[in-house]
């Protein structure tokens, strides 16, 4: 079995963060995972995940989870609008 040692990274949405684990590279293809693979990812215990590369017949797409993936530089822009815009309407209610 092969392995790969990853960080789980943050990834920050709206004021807070939330763990990341960003997987990514060839191996993966050659681990049967190929672009596009719908895959089910399931906690068997704390600390543990496994992931299973399933058949997309018979899957509703209403219970796939969205994956947005946002540019860091799109983001603080995003973040500084919002921020912007909540500081114009603090003013106006004063």
């Amino acid at each position: 079995m092969q392995e790969r040692t990853l960080r789980i990274t943050e990834q920050v949405t709206e004021d807070e963060g939330t763990p990341l684990l960003k997987l990514a590279g060839a191996w993966l293809e050659a681990a049967g995972f190929p672009v596009e693979a719908l895959v089910e990812v399931e906690v068997v215990e704390p600390g543990r995940l496994v992931v299973t590369r399933v058949e997309e017949e018979g899957v509703e797409l209403g219970k796939l989870l969205p994956l947005v993936w946002i540019p860091a530089e799109r983001l603080a822009a995003i973040e500084e609008s919002v921020r912007e815009s909540a500081e114009s309407g603090e003013a106006a209610h004063a």
